[in-house]
C-alpha cells in the first residue's frame, strides 16, 4: 500500500494534483474537505485500518506536520511517498488569486507558509521523494535531488531538474 504524503505552499497544485492525477487510485485526507481534525485523524485510521492507498492533501511545510502521518502509515506498512510541489511565490499567489471564496488563502498567508517551508528529506521517513511542478498547464515530475538545506531553483527551497 501507499502513503503519499503532498508538501508545498497554498497555489502550488496539491489538491487539483489529487484530483487530476489520484482521484481513482488514492483516497484524498484533506482537513479542507473534513473541516477538523478530529475527522482527518478518523480518516486517517480507517484507510490505515483498511489498508487503502491515500494521498495526505495538505501543505505539510514542516518536519513536524508531516511526522504524524509518515510515522502512522510506516507503522502500518506503508510505502511513504513525499510529493514536493514547487513553491515558487509569484506563480502560488497568481494561482491563488484566482481561486473563490473560502478556497483562498489571504496572500500574507501564502508567504507565511513559504517562510515556513522546510525541505523534506528520506530521513523523515519517506521511501521516495519527487519532485512536481506545473508547466505549460501540466504536472511534471521528476526525481528529487535536492539536498538538505539547498534553497534555489523552486523558489528559494527545493529542486526539481
Amino acid at each position: 500500500m501507499q502513503a503519499i504524503v503532498l508538501i508545498g505552499i497554498p497555489g502550488s497544485g496539491k489538491s487539483t494534483y489529487c484530483r487530476e492525477v489520484l482521484w481513482e487510485t488514492h483516497l484524498r485526507l484533506s482537513r479542507d474537505q473534513l473541516k477538523t481534525r478530529r475527522r482527518l485523524a478518523g480518516l486517517l485510521a480507517a484507510a490505515i485500518d483498511t489498508q487503502t492507498p491515500f494521498a495526505h492533501d495538505a501543505t505539510n511545510v514542516t518536519r513536524a506536520e508531516r511526522e504524524p502521518t509518515i510515522a502512522a502509515a510506516k507503522r502500518a506498512g506503508y510505502e511513504v511517498v513525499g510529493l514536493f510541489f514547487e513553491s515558487k511565490i509569484e506563480p502560488c499567489l497568481a494561482r491563488n488569486a484566482a481561486r473563490a471564496g473560502r478556497a483562498r488563502v489571504p496572500d500574507a498567508g501564502v508567504r507565511g507558509r513559504r517562510n515556513e517551508l522546510e525541505l523534506p528529506t528520506l530521513a523523515e521517513g519517506f521511501d521516495a521523494l519527487r519532485f512536481v511542478r506545473i508547466e505549460g498547464g501540466r504536472f511534471v515530475e521528476s526525481p528529487w535531488r535536492a539536498e538538505p538545506g539547498e534553497r534555489g531553483a523552486a523558489g528559494g527551497v527545493g529542486r526539481g531538474p
